[in-house]
C-alpha cells in the first residue's frame, strides 16, 4: 500500500484478497456517515467485479450486524483503522451503524453506485448530451472493432470518380496491391492502418512527439518503405546469383549437404522472397 495525501493505491496480485481489502474501505466511509452510501462512488474494470464488490458489501454488512465471528477481525480491523486515520472512536456506535446502512442500501439498492468504468461514463455523457449536441437516445458502442468497421465501410462510400484527394488515394492504393500480386479488397488493410492509429502505444507516441496523423506523411513514408524493401530484395537476387554461379564454377554437388532444410530449397526460397 502506498499513501500520498488522500490518494490511496494497493499494488496486489490475482488471488491476493484485493477484493477484501476494497470493501473494508468501502465499509470504512459507510460506517462513518451511513446516509452517505448515495455519495460514494466505486468503479470496477469488469461487470463481473461490479457483482463480486456489491455481493461482498452487502455480505459483510450482514455479517456484521449478525454480530457473526466470521467477522470479528473484520470489525477489528475497521475500527482500529478509523481511529488511527481520522482520529475518531466508532466502537460504540459501530452496530446501530452497520444496520442503518445494511437498510438504507437494501431500501435504495439502485444509488448503491458500484459500476465499471464504462457504464460511470455513459452515464456522465448522457446527463450531458444536450450540452454536447448529442442525441437523447444514443447509445454508447464499445466494441471497438464493430465501431471501426462502420467507420471503413463509411469512408470508403465516399470514393468518387472525380479523383479528390480521397479517392485519387484510393485508386493508389488499389493499384499498387494488384502490382504486388496481393488481393485487391482493401477494406481488411485499412481497417489494420485504423486500429493502429487509434491503438494506445500509437496516441502515446503521437503526444510524445507532438505529431498527428496526415495522409501525405503516410504516403511518402509508405514510399521509402517501399524503397527499401525493392532494395533489400535486389540484394538478396544478386547474392543468391553469385552463390549460383560459384556453385556451377566449382562443381560443387549441393546434394552432399543434408540437413532439415538443405542449401537448394534455402536458395529457392530466397529468389522467391
Amino acid at each position: 500500500m502506498n499513501k500520498s495525501g488522500n490518494l490511496i493505491l494497493y499494488k496486489a496480485s490475482a488471488g491476493s484478497g484485493k477484493t477484501y481489502t476494497l470493501a473494508k474501505e468501502y465499509l470504512k466511509i459507510l460506517i462513518q456517515n451511513p446516509y452517505d452510501y448515495n455519495k460514494i462512488l466505486a468503479v470496477t474494470f469488469t461487470k463481473k467485479a461490479t457483482a463480486e464488490m456489491k455481493t461482498r458489501i452487502i455480505e459483510y454488512l450482514s455479517l456484521l450486524e449478525k454480530q457473526d465471528k466470521k467477522v470479528a477481525s473484520l470489525k477489528k480491523a475497521i475500527i482500529e483503522e478509523i481511529k488511527t486515520d481520522k482520529n475518531v472512536d466508532v466502537n460504540e456506535d459501530f452496530d446501530k451503524q452497520v444496520r442503518i446502512a445494511l437498510q438504507l442500501i437494501l431500501h435504495d439498492y439502485s444509488n448503491f453506485n458500484i459500476s465499471t468504468i464504462d457504464s460511470f461514463f455513459q452515464g456522465i455523457i448522457r446527463s450531458f448530451a444536450k450540452e454536447l449536441d448529442l442525441p437523447i437516445g444514443m447509445e454508447v458502442e464499445l466494441d471497438t472493432d464493430n465501431v471501426i468497421h462502420h467507420a471503413v465501410e463509411a469512408m470508403l462510400k465516399e470514393y468518387k470518380t472525380d479523383k479528390d484527394a480521397f479517392s485519387k488515394w484510393i485508386e493508389e492504393y488499389v493499384f499498387d496491391l494488384i502490382e504486388e500480386d496481393k488481393s485487391w479488397k482493401i477494406e481488411k488493410n485499412i481497417f489494420k492502418l485504423a486500429k493502429q492509429i487509434l491503438s494506445e502505444e500509437y496516441q502515446l507516441l503521437s503526444i510524445k512527439n507532438n505529431q498527428q496523423f496526415d495522409i501525405e506523411t503516410y504516403k511518402n513514408v509508405l514510399q521509402e518503405l517501399k524503397q527499401f524493401v525493392f532494395d533489400y530484395r535486389k540484394k538478396l537476387d544478386d547474392l543468391t546469383k553469385i552463390f549460383e554461379q560459384k556453385v556451377l564454377q566449382k562443381n560443387i554437388d549441393l546434394t552432399i549437404f543434408k540437413g532439415r532444410s538443405t542449401i537448394t530449397s534455402f536458395v529457392k526460397k530466397t529468389k522467391n522472397y
